[in-house]
């Protein structure tokens, strides 16, 4: 049995504002940002024990773009939840909580 991965609102309106700028950069640099992104929460299904960068908070980037997911993992409900996509070149105090 996998791990459950579920995706805060706010993580979800993170994905989306990515998807969207690089959208306007490039549609085929779009469909790559969600290949990758998807390519990262089929991982975290299979196994989120990635680096543990906070007090609760695990992270994970992304293979090709500069994003980390910051998640939190439930042993007991074996759920993955998703709590941001934070630009990994952005101060994460200032566009990030």
């Amino acid at each position: 049995m996998g791990w459950k991965v579920t995706i805060h609102p706010s993580a979800s309106l993170e994905i989306n504002d990515a998807i969207d700028w690089y959208g306007m950069q490039s549609p085929k640099a779009a469909s790559s940002l969600m290949s990758d992104i998807a390519g990262r929460l089929n991982a975290l299904e299979i196994n989120p024990h990635f680096t543990k960068r906070y007090k609760d908070i695990y992270c994970v980037p992304l293979k090709k773009f500069p994003y980390m997911f910051h998640f939190q993992i439930d042993e007991g409900s074996m759920e993955v939840r998703i709590l941001g996509l934070v630009h990994t070149s952005l101060n994460p105090r200032r566009n990030w909580k």
